[in-house]
């Protein structure tokens, strides 16, 4: 098994439907924090949001976006926050 991990690319189909996928699975969705309430956490995702945050990155801070590969196999989607202060 090999571990890797590259660059999330927000204007790839492909990574962007991975992630919408990932982020409306039942299974996972109650894991991702950004889901408070019920009523949050039936919103759906689709590509054409992940594409929009490449687009539109936040004004403060800088984070970079990882996608974790075994095999070579997307299995996971990191974000990493970087403290620029």
């Amino acid at each position: 098994m090999n571990i890797t991990y590259r660059p999330f690319y927000f204007n790839s189909d492909e990574d962007c439907g991975r992630l919408a996928e990932w982020s409306n699975d039942p299974a996972l969705k109650h894991l991702i924090n950004r889901f408070p309430s019920q009523e949050a956490c039936a919103k759906e995702f689709t590509p054409d949001h992940y594409r929009s945050m490449g687009r539109n990155p936040p004004l403060k801070g800088t984070s970079k976006r990882f996608m974790i590969q075994l095999d070579d196999v997307p299995v996971g989607h990191a974000r990493l926050d970087l403290n620029t202060h």
